[in-house]
């Protein structure tokens, strides 16, 4: 990955060749694969998405978009698992800052998401919510507003 990375720096423009060499057919097959295991192995038995921890998470997204930061496309700490219709369709190349440049996004390799996690259990349904009612405010991450 670090050979990947040394490549884009060189680039003319470094969004356009992370690009290419992300979806480049060796890199698909030698570093997604890999690195989906990864990841994978280190969500044992809840390889869910990063984002709206309903899916299975089957895609490796880049937390910071490669458009806004290619020299991150092959850093493994900007990687997570994610479903393919949060990747594709929500999140994509979204990345809402702040006022001061700060993400609003949780990064879970940098952030412990579990102070904005809470579980809501209704009386007389036992021990499984609901999937509303198990809804926490990190998943509106995208629009605040949407909470």
């Amino acid at each position: 990955m670090a050979d990947c990375t040394c490549e884009i720096a060189l680039a003319e423009d470094p969004a356009v060749r992370a690009r290419q060499l992300w979806k480049h057919t060796t890199v698909r097959r030698h570093v997604h694969a890999p690195l989906r295991d990864l990841l994978s192995d280190m969500a044992a038995g809840r390889e869910r998405c990063m984002y709206c921890g309903d899916n299975q998470g089957t895609d490796i997204d880049h937390f910071e978009p490669i458009d806004r930061h290619p020299m991150r496309a092959f850093d493994w700490t900007n990687h997570v698992l994610a479903c393919s219709l949060c990747n594709s369709h929500l999140k994509g190349t979204t990345y809402p800052l702040d006022g001061d440049g700060r993400p609003l996004l949780i990064d879970p390799t940098a952030e412990d998401p579990t102070p904005h996690l809470r579980l809501v259990l209704a009386a007389g349904r036992g021990a499984t919510p609901s999937h509303s009612e198990a809804r926490s405010p990190s998943r509106c991450s995208t629009s605040t507003a949407a909470c």
